[in-house]
């Protein structure tokens, strides 16, 4: 096995729990700071790509507004962290 191929692959449904699940629990993190929650909306459209190799899953973090979105990765991102 090499580093890039993952050891397991989630189920489809699965990946989409999980993102809802990480998109509530940060927007919940929101609510309880204010001027952070401020400062994000200065990012509105902004959009951060995060890949984990381990698991092999990849997923876009998108600001709207003073909220964030949790959805699957774009093929292309100007910002990526691995």
């Amino acid at each position: 096995m090499t580093d890039s191929a993952p050891a397991f692959t989630l189920p489809t449904p699965l990946k989409r729990l999980g993102a809802r699940a990480l998109e509530s629990a940060l927007n919940h993190l929101l609510t309880l700071d204010p001027e952070t929650r401020q400062a994000l909306a200065a990012l509105d459209g902004r959009v951060l790509t995060l890949a984990l190799r381990g698991p092999g899953l990849a997923f876009a973090l998108t600001v709207h507004g003073e909220r964030l979105a949790v959805g699957p990765a774009p093929a292309e991102s100007a910002l990526k962290v691995s």
